[in-house]
C-alpha cells in the first residue's frame, strides 16, 4: 500500500513537471521577448511608471479624502511622456481607487485582497485536514498575488479578475462555518433549570 503510495505521488510530480516544462516552452519565448524588447528601449527602471505615480500622489494630495469623483479614474497621474509622444496615466490600480474614490475607495479596494486573505490565515492556525489547508493555502496566495498584479497594470473594470477572490473568500467563510459549529457542539449546553433546594440537614 505504501509503495503504490509513493508510485502515485512520483507519477503526479513527474506529470505536474511536464506540464509546467512544456507551458514555459510555449509562453516563456515570447514572454522573455517582450520584456527583453521593454527593457532595451525602457531600460532595468521604468522611470514612465515612476513619473505617472508620482504625479498621481501629488494630485491625491490636493483631494486625500474624498478624491476627485468616481468618473476620474483614468485621469489618475496623467502626464505626457515625451520619450514615447502619448500621455498616460498610473498602472497602479491602488492609485487610481485613491485618486477617484477618495480614502475610502483606497482602503475598500485593499480589503478585497486583505480581509479573506487574513481570515484564511487564522483558519490555518486551526486543526484542519491537509486539503483544507492546501486550499486555504493557495487562496492565501492567491489574494496576494492579485493584488501584486493589479498593481502592475490597471484592472479597475476587469470583474473576471476579482472571481477568484470571491470563491476563495466565501470557502474560508463556509469553512470557519463548520468549524463554529464542530466548536459550538462539543461545548456542553448550560442548565438553564432552577436550582433544585438542597434538604435540610
Amino acid at each position: 500500500m505504501l509503495f503504490r503510495s509513493n508510485r502515485v505521488v512520483i507519477l503526479r510530480a513527474i506529470l505536474t513537471l511536464a506540464l509546467m516544462g512544456g507551458a514555459l516552452y510555449y509562453i516563456a519565448p515570447n514572454v522573455l521577448s517582450s520584456y527583453s524588447e521593454r527593457i532595451d528601449t525602457q531600460g532595468l527602471v521604468d522611470y514612465d511608471r515612476l513619473l505617472t505615480a508620482a504625479t498621481a500622489l501629488s494630485d491625491i494630495a490636493q483631494r486625500p479624502i474624498v478624491g476627485w469623483g468616481v468618473d476620474h479614474f483614468d485621469d489618475a497621474g496623467q502626464t505626457f511622456l515625451s520619450d514615447l509622444g502619448i500621455s498616460s496615466g498610473t498602472h497602479l490600480t491602488l492609485l487610481q481607487f485613491w485618486y477617484a474614490a477618495g480614502l475610502l475607495g483606497a482602503v475598500g479596494f485593499v480589503m478585497v485582497f486583505f480581509v479573506p486573505a487574513i481570515r484564511m490565515i487564522k483558519l490555518l492556525r486551526v486543526r484542519l485536514p491537509l486539503n483544507v489547508r492546501n486550499m486555504l493555502s493557495l487562496g492565501v496566495s492567491v489574494c496576494l498575488l492579485l493584488f501584486i498584479v493589479s498593481n502592475v497594470q490597471p484592472l479597475v473594470f476587469n470583474r473576471f479578475f476579482y472571481m477568484p477572490i470571491f470563491v476563495f473568500g466565501g470557502y474560508a467563510a463556509f469553512v470557519s462555518k463548520r468549524v463554529k459549529a464542530q466548536v459550538k457542539s462539543s461545548v456542553p449546553a448550560l442548565s438553564l433549570g432552577t436550582p433544585k433546594p438542597q434538604p435540610a440537614s
